[in-house]
């Protein structure tokens, strides 16, 4: 169910302004310069179509909020936005759930590069795995800034050394730097690695993605060569050992560029300037 529209009221601007909106009581509203956003189940879609919000099932599976994170949430007094909440796997009066699109729970639509808020409207700004997703980082941050209150906080989780998922909005996989590069206007930046992040996470993804890539596009008995090489073996490969493993090096090679670009390492672009 969608928040109350009063509170809907205080909070929503037209999109990247602070400019007022009039609400209706089915979460329809109008901006003073009279444009109008449309509104699916009192959920008020306050960005750009196309592309139209897509409304996803119920019972789509979504990361959820870690307890002592949700704790955190539901301890502090004034309102947490909540970018990317899916399905979310927790509600509370306070916090507002942000989407693209509309999930069960979402309180708005919205674009993360032109937030539809009030500037300093909110004491957290929340985001799991969602900037990577995102065409422009740095100005969704700038906007997350606005809509915070003074001495507000951001939460974030974002992708390093993850394998394409998401395709085709699947944009950054950024350093530690590149967050900080993000963030630069924000004081008092820590950036550390969660449990659910650590390295044993990166090489466990990527090696179940690469395994299934190449039985899905080569077979399960060249699946089964490359899985049965250890951790040592493979790092050989890194460390240019004299002979290693043609047989393992060519079924690498062997993939089709599409299976390739989901755990590359990098990638050669070529282009022209327009005539």
């Amino acid at each position: 169910m969608a928040k109350p529209i009063d509170l809907l009221a205080k909070l929503c601007t037209a999109p990247g302004t602070d400019v007022a909106l009039s609400f209706a009581l089915d979460g329809t509203c109008v901006s003073p310069d009279g444009r109008r956003f449309r509104a699916t189940r009192g959920v008020p879609v306050l960005r750009d179509e196309p592309p139209l919000a897509v409304e996803h099932p119920t019972s789509l599976a979504s990361g959820g909020v870690p307890p002592d994170r949700i704790a955190y949430i539901e301890s502090l007094s004034g309102y947490t936005l909540l970018l990317g909440a899916g399905n979310s796997n927790f509600r509370s009066p306070n916090v507002i759930e942000v989407e693209h699109d509309l999930f069960r729970d979402t309180d708005v639509v919205a674009d993360a590069h032109r937030l539809p808020f009030r500037s300093g409207s909110f004491q957290l700004f929340f985001a799991m795995n969602v900037f990577e997703h995102l065409v422009d980082p740095a100005r969704a941050a700038a906007e997350a800034l606005r809509v915070l209150e003074p001495g507000g906080e951001i939460h974030i989780h974002t992708a390093f050394l993850q394998p394409l998922h998401e395709a085709p909005a699947h944009f950054y996989n950024a350093t530690e730097f590149g967050v900080r590069a993000w963030f630069r206007d924000f004081e008092n930046v820590e950036v550390h690695v969660s449990q659910n992040f650590n390295p044993l996470h990166s090489v466990a993804w990527i090696a179940s993605d690469i395994l299934a890539a190449i039985e899905t596009q080569i077979g399960s008995a060249a699946a089964k060569q490359i899985g049965a090489l250890t951790l040592d073996e493979v790092a050989g490969f890194w460390r240019r050992q004299a002979g290693w493993n043609p047989q393992a090096h060519a079924i690498f090679a062997a993939l089709p560029e599409p299976a390739q670009r989901a755990t590359a390492a990098g990638f050669d672009l070529r282009a022209r300037k327009p005539n």
